[in-house]
Parts: structure tokens; C-alpha cells; sequence
């Protein structure tokens, strides 16, 4: 399949994800703590139900790599490649009736993302990108098909500011070591906002950088997915670092 057919394909599989959070009354929906204290909701369990069937069946024998899915029993070997999923980032935000949640899946080859797909179900948008072959933003109603979009555009990142960065940071779980990090940075302006999202502004320029990090419960440091074809540096996790290098 050419990186346009894979492509084409996960993107409608993330919208049928998207589609069926969407379908689930956040304050209906049955929810529970995990062990790190961190929320869980049947929509979570029904989004990446939809994306693991649906990889399946689109890359058949690509490991995937997918939140609640390792939580309960790790992959016992990777290879080169396999699927990232988050299958509902912000949790917390979907639970609380806010819109910035998103949907998450990305192909990484050599331990580098190379394809990456994140829709936000409740703005009808979806962002994707292939490393070199540059990135997009699309207005598609969740679980709507490919040809009833509703706009494509090209996006990339802004260059850096003269006057200094503006920091987005989470909604969620901004704490005292990340303000003590961005103390010691030229930051203007800081940005509150929920899961991914916050990557999708930068990649489409309507913000100029990001400041943190991101870690898994494993104790691993994890690099996310790149959509912007412009020099990036991106992470699932509290918050997300992003220095460009555009001159």
C-alpha cells in the first residue's frame, strides 16, 4: 500500500474512533482510576476497540503499541516497526464536557514516527502528516467518509519570534517543575490547553512553541508524532517540548 493508501485509511479509522466517543454522553459514560490514579472511560475502551480492529485489518501484523491495551498485558516483541495509539488523550477533558480531547495514531519505524494522525472528535478536525512529504489539516464530521470533506489545507509551523515563545502548556497537569522549567526560558505568553491538541497548534502555526516533557509510566522518555514537515520536537505525555529550528 502506498503512503498515501495507508494514509487515507487510518485517517477514516481514527474518524470512526472519533465518531464513536462521540456517540458516548460524558456524564453517562462508566469510567474508572487506574493504578497511577489516572481515568479511564468506556469511551477510551470503545475508541481503541475501533482502532486496533481496524489496524488489523489495514496493516495486518503491525504490532500495536495502544494505552489501555499495554495496561493490561505489554507487546512481547515490536520489531522494527508498529503502531502508537493513544486512542483518547484528555480523558479528564472528555470527562468534564471540554472539547479538547483527541484521538492519536501514529506508525513508527526504527524507533522514529514517520506517519501521524490525530483528530479532535468535537471540533471536526482532523491533522496528519508523512515525515518529508509534509503535513494537513482537515474538516471532517467524525465517522463521516473521505470524500465529504470538508476543507484540506496545508499547515506548517511559524517561524520563532523575535520578542520571544509562547508556551503551551496542559490543562491538566501543569505542576511547579514545569513553571520553574519555563522560568529559565524567553517566554511571552503561556497557553493552557488539553491532550495533543496543543501539537496540532503548533504544527499549523497558530501558536509559536511549547515547553515540557512527557513520560510514561514505564519510565520511558517518548517522542509522539511529527505532523509539521518544518524541524520539531514533539512528545505524548504532560506537556510537550517544541524549539524550532526555521531560521
Amino acid at each position: 500500500m502506498t503512503h498515501a493508501g495507508t494514509i487515507a485509511e487510518l485517517t477514516a479509522i481514527v474518524s470512526r474512533a472519533a465518531a464513536v466517543i462521540l456517540a458516548l454522553d460524558p456524564t453517562k459514560v462508566g469510567r474508572r482510576a487506574k493504578p497511577d490514579g489516572s481515568p479511564v472511560s468506556a469511551a477510551d475502551e470503545a475508541a481503541e476497540a475501533v482502532i486496533i480492529e481496524g489496524l488489523s485489518r489495514v496493516l495486518p501484523g503491525l504490532p500495536v503499541v495502544s494505552e489501555e491495551a499495554v495496561a493490561r498485558e505489554q507487546p512481547s516483541e515490536l520489531g522494527r516497526s508498529f503502531a502508537l495509539v493513544d486512542p483518547l488523550d484528555g480523558t479528564r477533558e472528555f470527562l468534564a464536557g471540554s472539547d479538547e480531547f483527541t484521538v492519536n495514531v501514529a506508525i513508527v519505524v526504527d524507533a522514529r514516527p514517520r506517519l501521524g494522525i490525530i483528530a479532535a472528535p468535537a471540533l471536526g478536525l482532523i491533522w496528519r502528516g508523512v515525515v518529508s512529504a509534509g503535513a494537513e489539516r482537515l474538516r471532517l464530521s467524525p465517522g463521516s467518509r473521505l470524500d465529504e470533506v470538508g476543507e484540506i489545507a496545508s499547515i506548517r509551523t511559524r517561524r520563532r519570534p523575535a520578542d520571544g515563545l509562547a508556551a503551551m502548556i496542559s490543562r491538566s497537569h501543569f505542576d511547579a517543575g514545569t513553571a520553574a522549567f519555563l522560568d529559565g526560558l524567553p517566554i511571552t505568553s503561556r497557553v493552557a490547553c488539553g491532550s495533543s491538541l496543543k501539537f496540532c497548534r503548533i504544527a499549523e502555526g497558530a501558536q509559536t512553541s511549547m515547553c515540557g516533557w512527557g513520560r510514561l509510566r514505564n519510565g520511558m522518555w517518548l517522542r509522539g508524532t511529527q505532523l509539521s514537515s518544518q524541524p520539531a520536537v514533539w512528545c505524548w505525555g504532560r506537556t510537550a517540548l517544541h524549539c524550532p529550528t526555521v531560521a
